[in-house]
């Protein structure tokens, strides 16, 4: 379907935000000898997302991707840490943008759930995936020492079962609840405590950015990448050792309890709005497009 579609159409630029599937294009590209530009946003730790898989065909695919970056015309990175990792002439660093102020508008609507409102509550937003390590917040939430604290999961995916049955298991059933996928999930973060991001590895996380916009304090494994960028190495949010259970129970407390917040100045986020960076991006687009 794509050689027919290229065939007919002759397209500018093909541009992939899901880098795996590179190898077909840069193939389809050779295949029907298509003159274009190929352009990639590359969303993640490769290196990290490919060798969490123990595979040979993973290691395989990670070299094949690594040597079609050579040979792309432009990739963009959303971190510096990719910046840094894929280290390539045709790179760029173009952060995620973000719409500020439809943050701010959505923010301010009513959440449905009544207990929410009436209880201190932290929350992680993301799809359930090893990456993420939901686990160490069930863990750690269950050690913490505020008892009347909730924890809310945003999202869906395949650990879901994994997730509830530890939550069964430790007994907390009457304290954490899964809210499944939110089209708002901007009012939820305004009013917890804390959004917590545990994740093994990353490539810049936009719920940190968005939760930044809502003033939501953060807690964040110290991951490849972003989460340091973001907070600054700790300056405007609390940072862990991945998989330190014990230091992410200390910082839950800190913050739910002796309220130690440390605040993001919302001013240096407009580097982030969606209009600079949209701007931005489209004059790399214009520079392909004048070839």
């Amino acid at each position: 379907n794509l050689i027919t579609y290229i065939k007919k159409n002759n397209p500018d630029i093909l541009f992939a935000s899901q880098p795996h599937v590179l190898p077909l294009l840069y193939l389809i590209k050779k295949i029907t000898f298509w003159k274009g530009s190929l352009v990639v946003r590359e969303t993640n730790n490769k290196k990290n997302y490919f060798h969490k898989k123990y595979s040979f065909f993973s290691y395989f695919l990670f070299n094949i991707i690594q040597y079609i970056y050579s040979k792309v015309d432009l990739i963009i990175a959303p971190s510096f840490g990719i910046y840094e990792q894929i280290n390539k002439k045709n790179c760029i660093h173009l952060n995620n943008p973000i719409n500020i102020e439809e943050i701010k508008k959505k923010q301010k609507e009513k959440i449905d759930e009544n207990f929410l409102i009436d209880n201190d509550f932290i929350i992680c937003v993301g799809e359930f995936t090893d990456q993420k390590r939901y686990e160490d917040v069930i863990k750690s939430f269950h050690e913490c020492k505020n008892k009347d604290l909730i924890l809310v999961f945003l999202g869906d995916g395949y650990n879901k079962n994994k997730y509830v049955n530890l939550v069964n298991y430790l007994k907390l059933g009457n304290r954490v609840f899964f809210l499944g996928l939110k089209k708002n999930p901007y009012k939820y973060m305004a009013l917890s405590k804390a959004l917590i991001v545990s994740s093994d590895y990353e490539g810049m996380p936009n719920v940190i950015l968005q939760a930044l916009v809502c003033k939501t304090q953060i807690i964040s494994s110290d991951c490849n990448f972003g989460p340091s960028e973001i907070l600054e190495n700790g300056k405007f949010g609390y940072l862990y050792p991945i998989g330190n259970l014990k230091k992410l129970t200390e910082l839950i407390d800190l913050v739910t309890i002796n309220k130690k917040f440390k605040n993001y100045n919302i001013e240096k986020m407009k580097i982030l709005d969606n209009n600079k960076i949209l701007k931005e991006f489209n004059t790399n687009i214009e520079k392909l497009l004048r070839k």
